[in-house]
């Protein structure tokens, strides 16, 4: 049976060997996912502000549709008077 300082030798090199280094890696591995959380959080916030933006923007599309269709519809009737407004114009002049 081993002494208990060969017992000690052997605990102390396993340690050395395995569990530091395998403490490091988690502490490693902790620390990166924390930095990647704190990454996540902004992404997650910059997402929610572009959602709002777009948001604002459809509200800005859908106005401007009906502005569009508004002056459309402006337009047909101007046009419509001008061709009246042509008919006037020949019937004078053929007289």
């Amino acid at each position: 049976m081993p002494s208990r300082d060969e017992l000690w030798s052997r605990s102390r090199d396993i340690i050395t060997i395995v569990i530091l280094p395998f403490s490091i890696w988690v502490a490693s591995s902790l620390n990166s996912l924390q930095h990647s959380i704190i990454r996540l959080e902004v992404v997650d916030s910059q997402i929610e502000k572009l959602e709002k933006k777009v948001d604002t923007l459809d509200d800005v599309d859908a106005e401007f549709r009906v502005q569009v269709t508004r002056l459309e519809t402006k337009l047909e009737g101007i046009s419509s008077d001008l061709i009246e407004i042509k008919e006037i114009l020949r019937r004078m002049s053929s007289k």
